[in-house]
């Protein structure tokens, strides 16, 4: 069996929202983009370990961030071909 890079239904580059208060940014796609929420998986204490909605025909991933966490708005899931290979690339000239 093949694998594929991407998983079905999703896209190359698929965004992460980290936030304090994720049951309420969910609530924001579903009434602004009419977004259908995929999955919602939470812990004892209520809080959301992983959800996601489907905007279109993108996938938004969700998750509350740890209280002790600074603010960290969003990461971006890139899938690709070869993890190993786009990782051990060197940094763009004058990235750092």
């Amino acid at each position: 069996m093949a694998v594929t890079a991407i998983p079905e239904g999703y896209t190359t580059v698929t965004p992460w929202i980290i936030s304090r208060d994720t049951a309420a940014v969910i609530d924001y796609p579903k009434n602004a983009f009419d977004a259908e929420e995929v999955a919602r998986v939470t812990d004892a204490r209520g809080r959301v370990g992983h959800a996601e909605v489907r905007i279109g025909d993108a996938i938004v991933l969700l998750f509350d961030a740890d209280p002790a966490w600074p603010p960290l708005p969003a990461f971006l899931r890139l899938y690709v071909e070869d993890a190993r290979t786009v990782h051990g690339r060197p940094e763009a000239p004058g990235g750092g």
